[in-house]
């Protein structure tokens, strides 16, 4: 290797060295405990720290959300290796997702949209096809759960071609308010005609809406996106992957009420 050659070996090794020791992260969200290895700190939401910074995971469940202005977001977890005191993982984030907006056409799409976990920011309406599900006083949706080993039915509210599910007044028995879960299992029936099908199971997931609003905070003050729209996609990708499924049309009401976007 010729001397010119080495060189420049040496000055893009040590360029790439230095822009690792700059790449600075902004916490948005900690699961479990996660701890600074020099000062023996916890990870705290809102901390900025360096990529090189070691870091002792509490166990293999704990994780991180992460993001940087230029690289994006990012998911701490713990090495591959098992040993939680070693390097830590920088997961790319999942990117965006086709959250569910629009009319639902058919009993498939109605499934897709409710099974597995899907996130309810405070309350969502999802438009129905009336021809497929039409839906009046004797033809309507209602969710079933259980609380203190007893099974709740609640009929669902609904305008025009829109179903409504309401955290507020989904949890209360005989008038009186329940502890709301942030996460419920849920079944969702349709009755006709006195026959009731069960359309699917998911489980529900409701935010706690003041930490939700401080991870949205730090995630929008990161994003290099500037229109609503990227901002929505963001949101949605970022929820997705830290809560469960979005309704699109929920996030932009929210981010509208809450933030002023538009």
């Amino acid at each position: 290797m010729c001397l010119k050659s080495v060189f420049l070996f040496i000055f893009i090794v040590s360029f790439s060295l230095r822009t690792i020791s700059q790449t600075n992260y902004t916490v948005i969200k900690v699961i479990g405990g996660i701890q600074y290895k020099t000062s023996k700190k916890a990870m705290t939401q809102g901390d900025v720290f360096n990529q090189t910074e070691p870091l002792i995971f509490s166990n293999s469940e704990s994780k991180a959300a992460v993001i940087n202005k230029q690289k994006g977001r990012f998911m701490i977890t713990p090495p591959v290796s098992g040993n939680l005191n070693a390097q830590a993982n920088f997961v790319p984030a999942m990117g965006n997702i086709s959250s569910r907006a629009g009319l639902i056409s058919n009993a498939v799409e109605l499934k897709n949209t409710f099974s597995g976990t899907y996130l309810i920011i405070e309350k969502v309406q999802v438009k129905i096809s009336k021809s497929v599900y039409p839906m009046n006083d004797t033809s309507f949706f209602y969710l079933s759960y259980l609380y203190n080993g007893e099974e709740i039915n609640k009929k669902l509210a609904f305008m025009e071609d829109s179903l409504i599910i309401e955290k507020e007044s989904l949890f209360t028995v005989d008038g009186k308010p329940i502890p709301i879960p942030d996460v419920s299992a849920m079944k969702l029936y349709y009755l006709s005609a006195d026959v009731s099908t069960l359309v699917c199971q998911f489980t529900a997931v409701f935010p706690e809406l003041n930490s939700l609003k401080a991870e949205v905070t730090i995630l929008l003050n990161e994003l290099p996106v500037t229109t609503f729209s990227e901002k929505v996609d963001e949101v949605c990708a970022y929820l997705n992957e830290n809560y469960g499924k979005p309704n699109v049309d929920n996030v932009k009401l929210w981010l509208m009420s809450e933030f002023g976007l538009h």
